[in-house]
């Protein structure tokens, strides 16, 4: 099924510039940061039923008069409006292009730390910043929940943030839950039991009643 070109795909081809190259980007998990409808960095990015992120409103634009939906980067159909806010995601990108990377720069030199010169492989979740191996080793972030970029971008909304907490749960933490699960069972039991000794003694009250 043919669509007509985004407007900001129109608009760069008016202009003689080419459309950024995703490939060109430092490492295959970067494309993500790309939408590939306009192919320019996302923004406000969404993500459908395939998994697949766009810019929302090239996908909104997308779907407008088209009854049959499919993934304009896989082919898969989806329902109409089906999004999903990918905040993570968004925050990874906004962390990219504060860090001097721009789509269509030839080679890696756009995707290198600014301290180390080495390439933004990872991502901090405390402080939503793009990281070079190095830091990711610093004193700095040593204690942060620091992974893979290309997971953090797949990462939905919420399982992001329980990943995070569970990242940096220490053993000391863990002995506290313990604890405080123990004492919720024991709670429960004792509940259970005076529950069962107020139901023995109203019904018990019930055949003195009737009895008498």
């Amino acid at each position: 099924m043919w669509t007509p070109d985004p407007p900001e795909t129109r608009k760069r081809e008016a202009a003689g510039q080419a459309p950024p190259d995703p490939t060109s980007l430092a490492g295959k998990e970067l494309d993500e940061a790309i939408c590939h409808i306009c192919r320019d960095c996302l923004t406000d990015p969404v993500t459908i039923e395939c998994g697949h992120n766009f810019c929302r409103d090239c996908i909104s634009r997308r779907c407008e008069g088209v009854e049959r939906l499919s993934c304009p980067q896989c082919g898969e159909t989806f329902q109409k409006r089906a999004f999903r806010s990918n905040t993570q995601l968004g925050r990874i990108v906004e962390s990219i292009r504060q860090r001097g990377l721009k789509p269509g720069q030839s080679g890696r030199e756009g995707n290198r730390c600014e301290e180390h010169g080495k390439e933004l492989t990872l991502f901090c979740k405390e402080e939503s910043k793009a990281l070079c191996e190095d830091c990711g080793g610093s004193p700095a972030h040593r204690s942060h929940a620091v992974i893979p970029w290309a997971k953090a971008s797949r990462e939905p909304k919420g399982e992001a943030s329980t990943s995070s907490r569970s990242d940096n749960v220490t053993v000391q933490e863990q002995g506290a839950i313990s604890t405080q699960l123990q004492e919720l069972r024991a709670t429960l039991r004792s509940k259970t039991k005076q529950n069962e000794e107020e139901t023995l003694a109203d019904f018990e009250k019930m055949v003195a009643e009737f009895v008498n």
